[in-house]
């Protein structure tokens, strides 16, 4: 069984013949969507921002957590009956006949109390290669697991 942590772009690329591309109908439809927001959502967005743009090369991961991506997500709401924000927890699966598994650093996934179908990985900010782990591939191997398990043939989306 293959870790997240294990696996290496080139590898994931070549083992599972996927290729990186600029374009995806379903992810500009998703950015291009409409919200309406309130003063107040305009403004906790600038403070986060300006917070982020201020503090972005310094901070250790702990720190980015804490101060940008938990606060972004408790202000986005991401808790519900059906769903949840869950950090941390096992993502296992079977991905073209490879066993996968992993911890993201953040889903958000059906299930409220354990995480059942998730359709948003996150895989929180490392040094671009880390003799410890290439963490954009800890990301795609993660992105792979969950569309694996949904078995739908709708994208999965991660940062």
């Amino acid at each position: 069984m293959a870790t997240f942590k294990e696996w290496k772009l080139g590898a994931l690329e070549t083992r599972f013949g996927i290729k990186q591309t600029e374009d995806s109908h379903f992810l500009s439809e998703w950015v291009e969507g409409e919200a309406s927001l309130t003063d107040f959502d305009v403004q906790m967005l600038a403070e986060l921002k300006n917070r982020l743009k201020t503090n972005l090369f310094h901070w250790n991961e702990i720190e980015l957590s804490m101060y940008f991506i938990g606060p972004l997500f408790a202000f986005a709401n991401l808790t519900g009956d059906n769903y949840n924000l869950f950090d941390e927890r096992e993502l296992k699966g079977v991905v073209d006949g490879e066993n996968m598994v992993g911890f993201p650093d953040g889903m958000v996934a059906s299930g409220f109390r354990e995480p059942a179908k998730p359709f948003f990985c996150l895989q929180e900010y490392k040094k671009e290669t880390d003799p410890s782990g290439d963490p954009v591939a800890q990301c795609l191997a993660a992105m792979l697991t969950a569309q694996a398990i949904n078995d739908d043939g709708l994208p999965i989306y991660g940062i």
